[in-house]
């Protein structure tokens, strides 16, 4: 590592160099030569000194950089080494073999995973590394040889062939069998009514209504269907075979969806801290009281994959932006920022409260993703208990 690093030096001198000589050229066309304008700067200084003054700033400049780059890359190694051994828990408590270790380590190098552990908690991140997985295999083996059957092994132990209707769907091989669908194939042609029959790793198939349609092999097929409690979606895909309307699609993973309603909530009593980011008021009474950066502690009432209900001894006003740090089972949240929406005073008994309802702002889908399945479990277990 070191070794490398003193490598990279002199190509840091080099372009530091350079910059410098970009700068001044301007000026050395003006004035013949650049020690005129460094004579002119220090008067009293010879070339010498200034080549000597010039060329300590260089090297010091150059060792800055070089620290720089070693503690960025520690952090890195550290940050990768760290999730590769959440990888190997997460692995083990997914009772993975062998050859399920090393073709989910495949799928990881496909995907240019940088965090490996993550494909266990977004399926959206495993969909997307399992079709650069596919594509690169095809490139590169006979398609026969596609190991489709133990990559189907590997979503079930995943836990994968089942979405939580609160993750959004980014893959036709995430679809379910039974799911009712519409269809169409060119312009003139009308609505069709159809149903998914079957879901394999390899290609999906749909059983039409009606009389046979004449539908060639490579046509693209438009896709319409409603999720319940998701959204709407709407994709194309190509048409593999057709016979008697038992059409084999291909996969893709470019799903539009729209959504058909607000998150789902679940009731929670979760410690929180909240750090003020940007206060929404031009009051200055308001301002001194709660300053940027003031961590108040509070208490999550709700949480959905949107935002929270949260509770607090002081009243942030609407509009004002927050970071929020809580821990979910498995999850600490740390930095997530949220908008206030809307504060209301409540009693609880002598002290005054307000319930702020908050919505998370630029959240990474990863963080959402383990948020929405922390609402899901929790949702499902309430529910048995009802």
């Amino acid at each position: 590592m070191i070794i490398r690093t003193l490598g990279m030096l002199p190509i840091s001198v080099f372009i530091f160099f350079i910059g410098v000589s970009s700068l001044f050229s301007a000026e050395t066309a003006k004035r013949n030569n650049v020690t005129e304008i460094f004579s002119k700067a220090f008067p009293s200084a010879s070339p010498l000194l200034i080549v000597v003054i010039g060329t300590l700033l260089i090297l010091i400049l150059g060792c800055f950089v070089a620290w720089e780059i070693i503690k960025t890359d520690k952090q890195k190694r550290e940050k990768v080494s760290l999730s590769w051994q959440n990888f190997s828990e997460l692995a083990g408590k997914s009772e993975l073999g062998v050859e399920d270790m090393k073709l989910l380590k495949g799928l990881i190098h496909a995907g240019n995973i940088k965090q490996a552990d993550t494909i266990f908690e977004a399926p959206g991140i495993y969909e997307k590394a399992l079709s650069a997985f596919i594509e690169e295999f095809s490139q590169n083996y006979p398609e026969e040889s596609l190991p489709y059957q133990e990559l189907y092994h590997l979503r079930q132990k995943l836990d994968f062939v089942m979405v939580p209707i609160e993750t959004p769907l980014v893959s036709t091989r995430q679809l379910t069998p039974g799911l009712p669908i519409t269809i169409k194939s060119g312009k003139k042609s009308g609505f069709i009514k159809a149903r998914v029959k079957e879901v394999t790793e390899q290609a999906w198939t749909i059983q039409a209504e009606g009389t046979p349609l004449s539908m060639g092999d490579n046509q693209e097929i438009m896709v319409w269907f409603i999720r319940a409690g998701d959204g709407e979606y709407h994709l194309q895909s190509r048409l593999i075979s057709n016979q008697d309307n038992m059409m084999v699609l291909s996969h893709t993973l470019n799903l539009q969806r729209k959504q058909l309603r607000n998150w789902v909530r679940v009731d929670v009593n979760i410690p929180c801290r909240v750090s003020i980011w940007e206060l929404n008021t031009a009051d200055e009474i308001i301002q001194k009281e709660l300053p940027q950066g003031l961590k108040l502690d509070g208490r999550i009432i709700d949480i959905s994959g949107g935002g929270m209900a949260l509770r607090l001894s002081k009243n942030i006003p609407s509009n004002s932006m927050v970071k929020l740090f809580f821990d979910l089972p498995g999850t600490p949240v740390k930095n997530a920022q949220a908008v206030v929406l809307s504060s209301n005073p409540v009693k609880k008994g002598v002290d005054d409260a307000f319930i702020h309802r908050l919505k998370f702002s630029d959240m990474e889908v990863q963080l959402q993703e383990k948020i929405i399945r922390f609402v899901f479990e929790k949702n499902r277990m309430d529910s048995q208990f009802r």
